[in-house]
């Protein structure tokens, strides 16, 4: 235990987000970069409304 395999690498995350209001709504918005443990990239953007 606590050592990474052969298979793995560190996984790494970068968070942006933003709360704004807008008119009488509030706007949430949310970017996501990241590297998985597989070495493989992700990208999410994410957008709420509340109101």
């Amino acid at each position: 235990l606590g050592q990474l395999g052969d298979d793995y690498e560190q996984a790494i995350e970068l968070q942006l987000s933003n709360n704004r209001k807008w008119q009488e709504y509030n706007i949430e918005t949310t970017l996501t970069y990241g590297e998985d443990v597989f070495g493989d990239n992700y990208t999410w953007l994410s957008v709420a409304l509340f109101w």
